[in-house]
């Protein structure tokens, strides 16, 4: 490049020359309008802003400074400008250049002529060569990228998409020439906007305009609600159709797979624009071809311009799109466990009619939110009387309640809308605020009843783990538990009585109970008595769950549970009592009388016991019987 060039660049440059279409590529006509080309007058970063930039030292480069790109060595980057900053576009952004380009002797095949154009760094329509050496630089770094013909224009896969310049078009000397020998593109880079092909299959090129929080990470997906703007165009001053701040579900009909696929990228705050090759609308996307009709153009690009406002995450709980959870409000830190003491805001209706609220009027989603507060103003409202507060183990809360709180995070709101599974909501004891076993009675599905149920977890106070308890603050744990779990007996849930005992056992079996943490041995003069009663406790809890199994027919699971009382307690009667009456229901004979038989001898005065033992013998010896007059009709 000759001075008066290199000069009159440099001034094109300092007048911020407007991006004009190359002499070679038009294939990104997303042009960097409105706020896309505000946004881009700073150089990007990967969190959206410069701060993260600025804190980086930059690295040590000088004027001719040499780089190798890849693997065989066949791309060099010779610095001609330093650039600034550390950050470097990466694959898929669209970066504004200008740059000449010429053979080895010097010989001029192409030029932006002093002005900037945009590329796509991946775009195979550009030599491979050329957006690799890109990768490498820095913004407003000037350099020599000198490229082997493997790289350039002699590439043996998809040269049909290659878009030779001017006077290289047709075959002759002139193509053959830049089709085998190496080139040198001289690229000034000015700065760059992110792209993201969503697909990486470049169907869906997704420009940022207004870049989300750092904070969010999640996504909408299937089953949420989104409010959303959006607009399809061609021209962005001719939109085809458009919608503002419209509240919709992700699952809605009128969205057609392009839609879905954008929105399924997009995190809250979001503001993008999407290049969409018309080829995947054509062959894809079935619904938005038909929509467009007429108006559709098979040789550009569709645009569609998207913001996420705000989006509600939506589970479906049971998998039947009839109970659902609905985030209005992301909380933080832990959830809660089965141990928790919790504080809340709730808020339930039944068809249309509040039955129960502790909520303020205004918007749930805004109303208690921790993140606005100080330190004193949250101590404040831990300690507000008006809260609703329960141990979730003394289980006086629903079920479904329960489980969806413990999914939840302190600060979070959260609303359960129940169109079915109401036997989900009169599992568990009244509580001082409402009888469920009253609230949901006689609520139907065929009648289309609808239960809300809205939460605001404001606070959460985890006790300490079973195995840091001392050794009295086990034994009253242990005795809290089976109260619990002798409760649901007697109300004939034996189901739920079973899991208490088994949490119970859990303790017992993972040495949590055995483990002195406190170091109390030797220095407590109760701890021998309290491990004792302890062990005492162990034995009744494990057989009170034989007891459960067998009550819920679970036979198997009694002859495993009672092999580790006998290894505890081999007099136990009531573990052979019941370990024989699961063989029976086995119909395991054998087992049964030896069960039975064990029993006798160690108390053989145990009436029951030896009518049992009487009547194993009677069931063997018929169930004999049958089998020998089955056989011998067999092969008589």
């Amino acid at each position: 490049m000759s001075s008066d060039q290199n000069q009159d660049l440099q001034e094109e440059l300092k007048n911020e020359t407007p991006i004009v279409e190359s002499t070679t590529n038009n294939n990104d006509d997303v042009a960097m309008q409105g706020e896309e080309q505000e946004a881009s007058s700073n150089q990007p970063t990967d969190d959206g802003g410069q701060d993260s930039d600025s804190m980086l030292d930059p690295p040590e480069q000088k004027v001719g400074e040499i780089q190798n790109i890849g693997w065989d060595n066949k791309i060099k980057k010779e610095i001609v400008d330093v650039g600034t900053g550390v950050k470097k576009p990466k694959l898929n952004y669209l970066c504004r250049i200008s740059y000449d380009a010429y053979f080895y002797d010097h010989t001029v095949f192409d030029s932006s002529n002093g002005q900037l154009i945009q590329i796509g760094l991946g775009d195979i329509s550009w030599p491979e060569g050329l957006w690799k050496g890109i990768q490498e630089m820095r913004q407003g770094e000037k350099a020599k990228i000198k490229i082997k013909k493997k790289y350039g224009f002699g590439r043996k896969e998809n040269v049909d998409k290659l878009k030779f310049p001017v006077g290289y078009q047709e075959q002759g000397e002139k193509r053959e020439r830049l089709m085998t020998k190496g080139i040198i593109y001289e690229v000034r880079l000015v700065d760059w906007v992110e792209r993201v092909d969503i697909e990486a299959n470049g169907n869906l090129m997704k420009t940022f305009l207004t870049k989300p929080s750092q904070r969010e990470w999640e996504k909408p997906s299937e089953k949420d609600e989104v409010l959303i703007s959006m607009s399809y165009y061609y021209d962005q001053q001719l939109p085809l159709f458009s919608i503002e701040n419209r509240n919709t579900k992700m699952s809605h009909d009128d969205f057609t797979l392009t839609l879905k696929k954008i929105l399924e990228s997009c995190k809250r705050g979001e503001h993008s624009t999407i290049q969409v090759q018309s080829s995947f609308i054509k062959e894809e996307d079935e619904k938005l071809f038909y929509r467009l009709g007429e108006r559709f153009k098979e040789d550009r690009d569709l645009i569609v311009e998207v913001k996420l406002h705000d989006y509600v995450k939506v589970e479906d709980w049971f998998n039947d799109d009839k109970c659902h959870k609905r985030i209005l409000r992301k909380g933080k830190n832990a959830s809660p466990n089965i141990d928790s003491n919790i504080k809340l805001r709730m808020r339930i209706t039944v068809n249309g009619e509040v039955k129960l609220n502790n909520f303020s009027e205004g918007d749930p989603k805004e109303l208690y939110n921790q993140l606005n507060m100080n330190e004193e103003q949250i101590n404040e409202l831990i300690q507000d009387e008006s809260l609703y507060s329960f141990t979730l183990d003394k289980y006086v809360l629903p079920s479904v309640l329960i489980k969806v709180l413990k999914s939840m995070k302190r600060n979070e709101v959260t609303e359960l809308v129940l169109r079915s599974h109401f036997d989900k909501l009169a599992t568990n004891f009244p509580n001082q605020y409402f009888n469920q076993n009253e609230l949901f009675k006689d609520l139907k599905e065929e009648n289309s009843d609808v239960v809300q149920i809205l939460l605001c977890l404001v606070d959460v106070d985890k006790p300490v783990y079973f195995y840091q308890l001392k050794v009295q603050g086990k034994l009253d744990r242990i005795l809290t538990l089976k109260t619990t779990a002798s409760e649901f007996f007697k109300a004939g849930n034996f189901k739920k009585a079973a899991r208490i005992y088994q949490k119970i056992n859990g303790h017992y079996n993972f040495g949590d109970v055995d483990n002195d943490h406190a170091k109390e041995e030797g220095k407590n003069e109760d701890f021998d008595k309290v491990k004792d009663e302890l062990k005492k406790q162990k034995i009744l809890s494990f057989m009170n769950l034989v007891v459960c199994k067998y009550k819920t027919k679970e036979y198997q699971s009694i002859i495993g549970i009672t092999d580790q009382v006998i290894d505890m307690d081999p007099n136990n009667i009531k573990c052979y009592y019941f370990r024989g009456k699961a063989y029976l229901e086995l119909k395991e004979f054998d087992n049964a009388v030896n069960a039975f038989q064990e029993l006798t001898k160690i108390d053989p005065n145990y009436q029951e016991g030896k009518n049992e033992l009487i009547r194993a013998k009677q069931i063997r010896k018929q169930f004999i019987e049958n089998e020998q007059k089955k056989y011998s009709r067999i092969f008589s």
